[in-house]
């Protein structure tokens, strides 16, 4: 990086998910009942934590909802980590200036490919869930 210059994560580091958790505190007051169901993308995990861990820790603590609630993280297509990753220490980020952390992976220089038409067939008879 350049002089002067500072690179700020955006997802993936645990500092980061704290921070999005403030989403979920806002979620918390603005819902007006327990969901049946929430769900979030995960990449970096800092979108599907953000949102939900406010609810799972009233979960966890007991007694302050959510004991009906399920919570299901689901990936893009394109970049499949939680089914098809390895869990080992990489690079969070496509620069390598991250330091490395132990997480399933793709490996930090992983390009998905094209889809064709007949990935989309396969996918619509599926009917699977899409970030």
């Amino acid at each position: 990086m350049g002089e002067g210059r500072k690179y700020i994560p955006g997802s993936v580091l645990g500092f980061v998910i704290l921070h999005q958790t403030v989403i979920g505190q806002e979620v918390l007051q603005q819902m007006p009942e327990e969901p049946d169901l929430v769900i979030g993308c995960v990449g970096g995990g800092s979108n599907f934590s953000g949102f939900s861990f406010p609810m799972i820790g009233a979960k966890l603590r007991g007694g302050e909802g959510f004991e009906r609630t399920r919570f299901l993280a689901v990936e893009s297509k394109a970049a499949p980590k939680l089914t098809s990753g390895r869990y080992m220490y990489d690079f969070p980020d496509t620069g390598g200036l991250l330091p490395m952390v132990k997480m399933l992976t793709l490996g930090h220089d992983y390009v998905h490919h094209q889809h064709t038409q007949q990935d989309l067939d396969i996918t619509e008879r599926r009917q699977h869930y899409h970030c």
